[in-house]
C-alpha cells in the first residue's frame, strides 16, 4: 500500500486546455489549510426547510497570507421536533414529517395551498442532524472548477441551455483580508484534497469513471490504526462475491477488523445513520413499498445478507465478540407540546468519515454504489489531514491527536450522549480516549442500549427488535403508550435519558421479507435505483 494517497484521475475542465487532478495529493496539488478549532458561533434558528437547526458549533478561521481555510459546521440536536410553528416560506415544507408525508422539493404549491403537510399538535416534524464544511484558498479553487466543469459540459450536452453563458476559471491569489468567516483566534494547520464521484454522463470525463471518493475511504480504512467514525445517509455495501452491490466498503471495512481481531488489537468502528429511511408509507402495506426496498438493502449490508458486514465477520469470529468491534447507531428525542409528550428519530443526513483522530472525510457521499462508483450520481467531499496536533491518549496509552478531527470527533459524541450543554473538563477527559473499555464498554454502548429501551418503553416507538414481523408490528402499535396513559412516570422514565444515542435495532422485521415482489413498481426496476 502506498504511504501517501496518490490517485492518478484526471479530468478535462469543460473542454478548456486545463488539466484537473482531483483525489491527488502531490507537490504541486497538496493543500496547506488553515482550520480551526471548534467554537460556537451562532444561537440556533429555525430553518426554511422545515427542521430546525442551529448555526453550530464550526470553525472559525483567520486569513493568513495565501493559506487554504476551511469551516466545519455541525448541527446542534437541540432543535425541536414541535416548537412555535409561523413560517410561511416555503409552502407545504415549512413544517413536515418526510416519514409522515412526502412532498417533493420541486413541488411548487400556489398560495391558495398556504397549508404546511403537518398539523404541529398531531403530528412531530422530522428533526434533523449534519455536518459540512466551507472551503477557502487553493482547494476551493479545485472545487470551483469542479462546478464549472460540470456546468460547462452541461451546457454542451442539452440545446435548451444554449443561451446560458459558458464559464471561465479564475485564479484567486489571495484570501479576502475582510471576511467575517477568516476571523478567529484558534487555527490549526491542515491539508486539504478534493475528491469527487464523476462519470462521463455527468462531467464529460474520460471512459473510466472517477471514484476518488471510495479510493479515499478505502485507503483510510485500511490504513486507521485505532477506530473509524462514520455518519451516512444510507449504508449500502454487501461484499464478497455480490454482483449487485459492488462498492468496496463492506470488503475493506471486514478485512481491517479481523486484522485487528486476529491481533487482539483493540479496534472500534462507529456508524451512525436514520433509524429508518426517510420515505413515507406504511409498513406491511402497499404504501411501504419504497421504504420497505430500502431497507432491504441497508439490512442486507448490515446483518441479514450472506455478504452483510456481521455475516462475514461471524464466519472468523465469535458473533458475541463482534460489538467490541464494530456497532451500528441511530439517534431520537422527545419534546413536549402542551401536555403532550411526542418523540420522532433524528434523520442522520451527514456524509462523513473520522480516522484515528487524525483524517476527516466530508461531502456529499453515502456508502452506497450511486455515491461512490462514478458513474451514478455526482459527488464531492474533501479529505482534511490534520497538520499540527496535541498531546492525546489512545487505548489508554500515549499517542498525539489532530487539533481539528480530534475537536470534531469529541464535540459529535459529546453531542450524541448530552454532554454539550455544558461540558466540564472532566467530561472532555472521558470523551478524550473513545476506544477504551472505560468509555466503549461502560459509557457509549450502554447509553445506547439504555436510551433505546426508555424510548420503546414510553412510545413503544419503532424500529425495535421486539418487532419480527408486520403482524408483530401491527399489535405493537395497538398497545397503549405510557406516554399517553400515564404521562407522569413517562416523564420520570424520560429523565434518564443521556443524549440522542440509540443501539440501531439490527432484528426489526428479521423475519419478513422486505424484498419487494418481481411483479411490483419497485420489484420491476433495477436493483441500480436503489443502491
Amino acid at each position: 500500500m502506498r504511504d501517501s494517497l496518490e490517485f492518478d484521475l484526471a479530468a478535462r475542465n469543460g473542454g478548456l486546455n486545463s488539466t484537473l487532478r482531483f483525489g491527488c495529493r502531490n507537490n504541486v496539488s497538496r493543500c496547506n489549510t488553515r482550520l480551526g478549532a471548534l467554537e460556537p458561533i451562532g444561537e440556533r434558528r429555525t430553518s426554511k426547510k422545515g427542521r430546525d437547526q442551529d448555526n453550530g458549533k464550526g470553525v472559525r478561521l483567520r486569513e493568513k497570507e495565501s493559506a487554504n481555510a476551511v469551516v466545519g459546521r455541525s448541527s446542534n440536536d437541540a432543535r425541536n421536533i414541535t416548537g412555535e410553528y409561523t413560517a410561511r416560506v416555503w409552502l407545504g415544507q415549512d413544517y413536515m414529517n418526510r416519514l409522515v408525508k412526502n412532498k417533493a422539493n420541486d413541488q411548487a404549491l400556489t398560495p391558495s395551498e398556504g397549508q404546511a403537510d403537518l398539523e404541529p399538535p398531531q403530528h412531530a416534524r422530522l428533526p434533523w442532524h449534519d455536518v459540512g464544511a466551507m472551503v477557502a484558498g487553493s482547494a476551493a479553487i479545485d472545487l470551483a472548477r469542479h462546478f464549472i466543469q460540470r456546468w460547462n459540459f452541461a451546457q454542451r450536452s442539452s440545446p435548451s441551455n444554449s443561451a446560458c453563458r459558458f464559464l471561465l476559471p479564475k485564479v484567486a491569489r489571495q484570501l479576502p483580508a475582510n471576511d467575517d468567516i477568516l476571523c478567529a483566534k484558534a487555527i490549526h494547520q491542515c491539508s486539504v484534497q478534493v475528491l469527487r464521484s464523476l462519470g462521463s454522463w455527468s462531467g464529460s470525463t474520460s471512459a473510466k469513471p472517477e471514484d476518488s471518493i471510495q479510493k479515499a475511504m478505502v485507503w483510510l480504512i485500511e490504513n486507521s490504526e485505532h477506530y473509524i467514525y462514520m455518519e451516512t445517509e444510507v449504508f449500502i455495501s454487501a461484499g464478497g462475491k455480490n454482483s449487485q452491490v459492488t462498492n468496496a466498503i463492506n470488503d475493506a471495512l471486514v478485512r481491517r477488523i479481523l486484522r485487528a481481531y486476529m491481533q487482539g488489537q483493540t479496534f472500534r468502528v462507529t456508524v451512525v445513520l436514520p433509524l429508518v429511511p426517510a420515505f413515507e408509507g406504511r409498513l406491511g402495506s402497499g404504501s411501504g413499498s419504497v421504504i420497505q426496498t430500502v431497507m432491504h438493502w441497508q439490512y442486507e449490508s448490515i446483518c441479514r445478507g450472506p455478504h452483510s458486514i456481521v455475516m462475514q465477520l461471524s464466519r472468523h469470529m465469535p458473533v458475541q465478540v463482534i460489538p467490541e468491534y464494530l456497532c451500528f447507531f441511530g439517534l431520537r428525542k422527545f419534546e413536549f407540546q402542551d401536555t403532550k409528550l411526542m418523540s420522532e428519530i433524528v434523520y442522520v443526513h451527514s456524509k462523513l468519515m473520522l480516522v484515528d483522530d487524525r483524517h476527516a472525510l466530508i461531502g456529499s457521499a453515502n456508502i452506497t454504489d450511486r455515491s461512490l462508483i462514478g458513474n451514478r450520481d455526482s459527488e464531492i467531499a474533501c479529505l482534511i489531514s490534520d497538520e499540527s496536533f496535541v498531546d492525546s491518549i489512545m487505548d489508554e496509552n500515549p499517542c498525539s491527536a489532530g487539533n481539528f478531527t480530534g475537536s470534531l470527533r469529541l464535540r459529535l459524541m459529546m453531542e450524541h450522549l448530552g454532554y454539550m450543554d455544558s461540558p466540564s473538563k472532566k467530561d472532555r477527559e472521558l470523551f478524550r480516549d473513545p476506544i477504551r473499555p472505560l468509555f466503549w464498554k461502560e459509557l457509549w454502548l450502554p447509553v445506547a442500549r439504555k436510551n433505546a429501551s426508555i424510548f420503546e418503553q414510553v412510545f413503544n416507538c419503532t424500529p425495535s427488535d421486539e418487532v419480527r414481523d408486520f403482524a408483530e408490528l401491527a399489535h405493537w402499535e395497538q398497545q397503549p403508550k405510557m406516554a399517553e396513559v400515564d404521562p407522569e412516570t413517562a416523564r420520570r422514565a424520560l429523565q434518564d435519558l443521556q443524549g440522542h444515542l440509540v443501539i440501531f435495532p439490527m432484528g426489526y422485521l428479521r423475519n419478513e421479507r422486505l424484498r419487494p415482489a418481481i411483479i411490483s413498481q419497485e420489484g420491476l426496476m433495477p436493483a441500480t435505483l436503489w443502491t
